[in-house]
């Protein structure tokens, strides 16, 4: 399908098929990084792709390389983290490259959303929509477990979105006042033209 510059390769994004040698060496790939899909799966794309257009090695930048989150982002954006459990992060289910909505809860006057006791009002109001999703602790690729380390043992994470600077001050007030969710948008609400299906 159509995926846009500075977007991440997800699984569904690629596809193989045959090719002449001749293209094959061209592409700067090799025999062991097209074994399978999964070496492009949440690389950055430094161009746009139609369907059909074969991936080089100069088009994608990787997680691993230096620069890929600065590169990621879109001129003029931020990169901002903040803290998420298993509740307000969705652990499995949120992924670098989704879009979401930021939440805060907290409670009526000033109490911490999360230390409210029986009986107490609490509020909740969205801060941000349509946030793009850089990355999830340190994984910036998509189709990682990051809801349990090496363990077993589940454990607090961080999400890395894409703001503006504006945003990004409006976030880290917010991360004061009380707890911070994510909540992923539908594909399908005519945002994410790069991303529908």
């Amino acid at each position: 399908k159509e995926i846009g510059a500075g977007d991440l390769l997800k699984p569904d994004d690629i596809s193989s098929k045959s090719v002449p040698r001749a293209d094959f060496a061209e592409s700067g790939f090799t025999a062991d990084d097209q074994a399978g899909r999964s070496g492009l799966v949440g690389a950055m794309l430094r161009r746009a792709l139609r369907p059909g257009d074969i991936i080089k090695s100069s088009d994608v930048l990787r997680t691993g390389d230096r620069g890929f989150l600065s590169m990621a982002l879109s001129p003029g954006m931020r990169a901002v983290t903040i803290s998420v459990d298993s509740t307000t992060g969705t652990p499995g289910l949120i992924w670098p490259g989704d879009y979401v909505d930021l939440i805060l809860t907290q409670g009526v006057g000033g109490q911490q959303a999360g230390v409210i006791s029986s009986g107490r009002s609490i509020s909740s109001e969205i801060v941000l929509s349509n946030v793009r999703v850089i990355a999830i602790d340190r994984h910036l690729v998509h189709g990682t477990d990051n809801s349990k380390d090496s363990s077993g043992q589940q454990y607090g994470h961080t999400a890395t979105l894409e703001v503006s600077p504006d945003d990004a001050e409006r976030i880290y007030v917010a991360s004061g006042l009380g707890r911070l969710s994510l909540v992923v948008r539908a594909a399908r609400d005519g945002i994410m033209s790069t991303s529908s299906r």
